[in-house]
């Protein structure tokens, strides 16, 4: 179980950054060459990975232990960046700050977002620290590294093609339904319960005999609950029915109207062996007709993702979905279209495009992508061989333990 601490940090990770900048009180965690790196810094940095762990799906600290460490590489990330940025100005590699400003708020205006004066501050300065590790990196220390020649690319990708094989994939198009949340039943059967007490006292004769006719075959003793909901569903019609006459009074008329509501929630209900029930019948209409009638009943029914597109998922491959998914979908071939079946609680019916076999790419499919791994894993080499340098020379000292920020 998560300590109350670990909770606690975790929703104070993850609030907005204006909230630690408008903290009364910051302490100094650690000092950089005399720059100092405050409890905020860390605990807005840790904030961030987290929510790009949750975003990516990453697994996220689970426990104090788990979360001292993962704290701490937030302050060496800190470090780091502190280090290369007093570099970089040391070597008046800093960026234009008018260009800078500008960047800042035509990002923002792409995002539809005013920031405050705080906010744009803090963009900037983030920005600018980016900017110079960049300029650092590129144009003092990347340059004196040659970049790959063809043979170092074709060797690179001999000795990697494990990395370049293909699976099997398949292009597929997806209608999802869901069965209703099990709250909103509840909620509807407390409707009819209730409009079924209300009726029996009702004055109109005809809405009243609809309810007390039936409420001792509802009360009777090893009555189920099925059965109570066909007696209740009876009443409801009833009740409906007499909305026909023109003679009823104001409450009747009342009575009348929640009967309608209630009907109609009904009729959008659905349990899951209901969903599958519609989503088979679906797929007997659709038989036979091709990715058109398909994509057309996605755009018109599917409760999944991309259904406006006819519910296009584009090319997947083992692993994108559960095991239960990628068994049926890849076993079927191009114009084909799965049975109905659940994964997740959801009920799922798959028309397959195109399929590909497993395969390794060529050379020529991946040099381009081969090139930008040599260069993103060169210069995450280059930034650590030059931490590294930096570190040596540098005067770091701690003022409060990563620990003591859980008690």
């Amino acid at each position: 179980m998560r300590s109350l601490g670990l909770l606690l940090l975790m929703m104070m990770l993850l609030a907005a950054r204006s909230a630690w900048a408008e903290a009364a009180y910051d302490q100094a965690l650690r000092y950089v060459n005399g720059e100092v790196i405050t409890v905020s810094d860390v605990k807005i940095r840790s904030g961030e990975r987290l929510g790009e762990y949750q975003r990516r799906g990453k697994v996220t600290p689970q426990s104090d232990a788990e979360m001292v460490p993962f704290m701490q590489e937030s302050l060496e990330q800190l470090t780091d960046e502190t280090l290369l940025v007093q570099k970089a100005k040391e070597m008046k590699m800093v960026p234009d700050h008018d260009r800078v400003v500008l960047e800042v708020l035509e990002r923002a205006k792409e995002l539809g977002r005013d920031l405050s004066l705080r906010a744009q501050a803090e963009a900037r300065r983030d920005l600018e620290r980016q900017q110079s590790i960049e300029f650092l990196l590129t144009y003092h220390y990347a340059a004196r590294t040659p970049e790959a020649t063809p043979q170092a690319l074709l060797a690179a990708y001999n000795a990697r093609q494990r990395e370049f094989h293909r699976p099997a994939r398949a292009r597929i198009l997806e209608i999802i339904l869901r069965p209703s949340d099990p709250d909103l039943a509840k909620d509807l059967r407390r409707a009819k319960t209730d409009l079924f007490k209300r009726a029996q006292d009702a004055k109109d004769p005809a809405i009243a005999v609809a309810a007390t006719s039936r409420l001792e075959a509802y009360l009777v003793e090893g009555a189920t609950r099925a059965d109570q909901d066909v007696l209740l569903d009876a009443f409801i019609a009833d009740v409906v029915a007499a909305g026909a006459r023109d003679d009823l009074d104001d409450g009747g008329k009342t009575l009348v109207r929640q009967a309608e509501a209630v009907r109609d929630r009904g009729a959008v209900m659905r349990d899951p062996e209901q969903t599958a029930q519609t989503l088979a019948e679906l797929r007997a209409e659709l038989d036979g007709k091709g990715e058109e009638a398909f994509r057309a009943a996605a755009r018109r029914v599917s409760q999944g993702p991309n259904a406006a597109e006819g519910g296009d998922q584009g090319w997947v491959e083992p692993g994108y979905y559960p095991p239960a998914f990628d068994e049926r979908v890849f076993a079927l071939a191009a114009g084909e279209m799965s049975q109905v079946f659940t994964v997740t609680n959801a009920t799922c019916l798959v028309y397959v495009l195109e399929r590909e076999q497993a395969r390794l790419r060529s050379f020529s499919e991946v040099s381009g992508e081969l090139e930008a791994i040599l260069q993103r894993e060169r210069r995450d080499q280059l930034r650590r061989t030059v931490v590294m340098i930096l570190r040596g020379k540098a005067a770091i000292t701690d003022l409060v333990p990563i620990a003591s920020l859980l008690d």
